[in-house]
């Protein structure tokens, strides 16, 4: 498990002091490309913080590359080049996959498959909502407009 010394008192927030402890053990290889990261979780109650202040400080980590989040697999290292410069295989964000392209399977550390960007539920092809025919429902809004923009029977 890792851990960290964080200090309440100092005028950084833990989530960065966090973030940095993180960042300094993949940039010193104390972490290894590909190795998974305690959850949000597990790694908010051995540091006795919150799971929002873990959260913030894996988003930041996320967002700069340093590690990725695969859906329902968690967190992991990214690959460092000879460049130095780190480097997952593609943007997964919080479920972010890219652009509408055919989404890559992956398999998580438990062994279970998941898709970038999409829950294990099926995909629908269509969403519906209920509408109500009621004063103010989605018809008498639909039909109040004239070429004035006045609803009929006002001038």
């Amino acid at each position: 498990m890792l851990t960290y010394q964080l200090d309440r008192q100092a005028g950084d927030p833990l989530y960065a002091q966090l973030y940095r402890g993180v960042r300094n053990d993949i940039e010193s290889g104390a972490l290894l490309a590909g190795q998974r990261l305690p959850s949000k979780r597990s790694l908010a109650n051995h540091l006795g913080l919150s799971v929002i202040t873990v959260e913030g400080a894996y988003a930041q980590l996320v967002a700069e590359g340093y590690i990725e989040a695969r859906p329902r697999c968690g967190f992991f290292v990214c690959a460092g080049g000879e460049s130095g410069i780190l480097r997952c295989r593609e943007s997964t964000a919080y479920g972010g996959g890219v652009g509408g392209a055919s989404k890559p399977r992956r398999r998580c550390a438990e062994g279970g498959v998941a898709f970038a960007g999409e829950r294990r539920s099926e995909p629908r092809d269509e969403v519906s909502f209920p509408i109500s025919a009621g004063k103010g429902g989605t018809e008498s809004r639909l039909n109040a407009g004239t070429e004035t923009g006045l609803a009929p029977g006002r001038s």
